[in-house]
């Protein structure tokens, strides 16, 4: 699982490293990956490869939103992904989440 990142794609860098070094076939994510729209992008990017499920957090919901207003200019790749990311993400008996519902 990988979460509250806010663009230290580093960190994300090297977690991936190892994921892959772990044979790791898939990633949770739980939303902050980023802090603001100009770095999606790269996000994307670097996920590229990886199966990738989970929940947006609230600077996702935020670049969404400002892409939506016509902010940014976002790969459509990039748009899907983010988009994509749900509230919340059950599966079996299991909520993932970024903040508590409400």
């Amino acid at each position: 699982m990988l979460s509250d990142l806010h663009a230290r794609f580093d960190l994300l860098a090297e977690a991936l490293r190892i994921c892959h070094a772990e044979a790791v076939d898939g990633l949770v994510v739980l939303g902050d990956l980023i802090d603001r729209a100009d770095q999606a992008d790269a996000c994307v990017a670097a996920l590229r490869e990886w199966r990738v499920a989970g929940v947006a957090g609230n600077h996702e919901r935020e670049v969404v939103e400002a892409w939506a207003a016509g902010t940014g200019r976002p790969t459509p790749e990039t748009r899907a992904f983010f988009a994509g990311l749900p509230e919340q993400l059950i599966v079996d008996d299991c909520c993932f989440c970024h903040t508590l519902p409400t």
